[in-house]
């Protein structure tokens, strides 16, 4: 068995970098407390973070974690927040069918509320060196439900982001 010891690992050409499978390469994150009061069932976007990947074979591991507030509505219905997650403009992973639940609760008293904090996790494998947008959307699941809060500071500390590159 062969032991190497050194204490600093340069690139050999200037730009190429140094990339060790299964290490981190980099990692950008952002904190997020402007609130969104969403009355419609129309999706809105919370969150976004962008990265440059430096490799074109790396994986991004994306976390959001935001705080939700799922207001008053009707009695004895179900009342949610759904929320998906995109890479630009594709959609990667959410609530984006046909009668989602997301996150919420069966009430069955009309003030009924209920908050909690949220997390989508996605391994994406871009293939791309250009910079990519990753955001995160949010809307109440119906008419149930009056309304959604997503990051409200009265409520929370806000939501967050994180990107890790990893190289392949």
């Amino acid at each position: 068995m062969s032991i190497l010891k050194v204490d600093t690992i340069n690139e050999k050409t200037s730009g190429n970098g140094v990339a060790i499978p299964g290490h981190v390469v980099q990692v950008v994150n952002d904190t997020f407390t402007t609130s969104h009061n969403i009355t419609t069932t129309s999706f809105t976007d919370v969150a976004s973070l962008a990265i440059t990947p430096k490799y074109s074979t790396s994986k991004l591991v994306i976390t959001s974690t935001q705080h939700l507030y799922v207001n008053s509505g009707t009695a004895s219905t179900w009342r949610s927040g759904l929320q998906r997650l995109y890479r630009d403009s594709t959609f990667l992973i959410g609530d984006n069918g046909a009668d989602p639940y997301g996150e919420g609760q069966y009430s069955v008293d009309a003030a009924d509320r209920h908050m909690t904090y949220t997390t989508l996790h996605y391994v994406d494998t871009p293939s791309s060196t250009s910079s990519i947008t990753y955001k995160v959307q949010f809307t109440k699941k119906d008419s149930n439900t009056n309304a959604i809060n997503v990051n409200n500071t009265a409520y929370s500390r806000g939501g967050f982001m994180v990107i890790m590159e990893i190289a392949q």
